[in-house]
């Protein structure tokens, strides 16, 4: 493979086999008690996970709230719906015959073809002072997403096509360090919370190809390019007792990061492969019940989230979420989500413990399938 740092963006044919549903967003948080509620938190979010759900929210806190901390929360999540990697591994244990067979060989490059697989890796930490005045949060994310699909040449022999085959990586991570501020207002009589979290932003791409038997979907090289400015995160807040609603905007400011490009020859067709990553806004309303025994929400993409323009990665998605605490000592949390643009359907639960409020353990795990899940865990601490 030739890397050529030169060459002018260009999509081609296996750029195209990159087709993917997934509930994954950008706006998404690495925090156990939003995604045990099904990734809700526009409303329903604590004062020191609101950078990562809706600014507004660093007014909400308890009278005996000093200070709070997380460090670390940590999230991973993978769909391998088409069985990606357990056709890589059919396909060799068929080369790997003392007599290869190739009606076999071609039967598994027919299961490999078109298969995708995709990670998700994240962490955050945040560091809040709430306050009467301005509510101040200091927070930061880091998170990785990557994508993977083998690339099969034709061919009339499957042997051969199946040697020449290799796979396709593309994979973005984004490092984010921002500050939250947020302000209680009466606004004729309503209850009112307005929040802003500018942030500086790193955004890193990769691509990467290998041969079939050295692919890792974890340990990804390849060309790198990265790009780095400001974002900004908003929000606002209307409560009445125990009910909510909520707007948040993510990543006002776009981006668009080109990855680098290069040319392969795989059998005897030459592609010119490279990506182009879209970081653009996303608006969220949400609406819930909250009170310090239940806690009911609904979030709600009105726009989608666009990410490679190569891929169908869209979400738009709809978020359910429930929590119920138990003494204040521990909490049951249950969810769903789905991305309106492909109806994908995710069942989330999650678990809080929080013995005599001296520090808050929370995990979850998003499942539709052992091919598609999410686990997430963070670690709080209040004064």
């Amino acid at each position: 493979m030739q890397w050529n740092s030169n060459t002018t963006f260009k999509l081609s044919l296996v750029t195209l086999s990159l087709a993917t549903t997934s509930v994954f967003a950008n706006n998404y948080a690495v925090d156990g008690r939003g995604n045990g509620m099904g990734g809700t938190g526009v409303v329903t979010a604590s004062y020191l996970t609101a950078p990562f759900y809706n600014p507004a929210l660093g007014t909400i806190y308890r009278q005996n709230d000093d200070v709070g901390m997380i460090l670390p929360g940590v999230g991973i999540g993978y769909v391998n719906q088409d069985g990606l990697m357990d056709d890589i591994e059919n396909l060799m244990d068929v080369m790997d015959q003392p007599i290869v067979d190739p009606d076999e060989v071609n039967s598994a490059l027919n299961a490999l073809s078109g298969d995708q697989v995709r990670t998700e890796i994240g962490a955050i930490a945040a560091f809040a002072i709430p306050n009467p005045i301005v509510s101040t949060n200091v927070f930061t994310k880091i998170y990785n997403d990557t994508y993977a699909t083998p690339l099969v040449p034709d061919g009339s022999d499957p042997i051969d096509r199946a040697e020449s085959s290799a796979v396709h990586a593309v994979s973005v991570g984004i490092f984010e360090f921002g500050v939250n501020f947020a302000k209680y207002a009466n606004v004729l009589g309503h209850h009112m919370s307005f929040g802003i979290a500018p942030k500086f932003q790193q955004i890193y791409t990769y691509v990467d190809s290998s041969s079939l038997e050295s692919f890792e979907i974890l340990e990804m090289g390849g060309e790198m390019t990265s790009e780095s400015g400001l974002n900004l995160d908003a929000g606002a807040l209307w409560f009445y007792g125990p009910l909510r609603l909520g707007i948040a905007g993510k990543n006002l400011l776009s981006k668009s990061v080109d990855t680098a490009s290069y040319t392969e020859t795989i059998g005897s067709e030459t592609y010119n492969v490279g990506y182009r990553y879209d970081l653009t806004p996303v608006y969220t309303v949400g609406a819930g019940y909250v009170d310090d025994y239940m806690s009911f929400s609904v979030d709600y993409d009105i726009n989608s989230d666009k990410r490679f323009n190569a891929f169908d990665d869209d979400v738009k998605m709809l978020r359910v979420g429930a929590e119920f605490d138990l003494a204040r000592q521990a909490q049951i949390r249950v969810g769903y989500k789905t991305n309106r643009l492909s109806d994908e359907e995710v069942y989330t639960a999650g678990l809080g413990i929080s013995p005599f409020g001296l520090f808050h353990l929370d995990a979850a795990i998003n499942y539709k399938s052992m091919d598609n899940l999410g686990l997430y865990a963070n670690f709080l601490v209040y004064y």
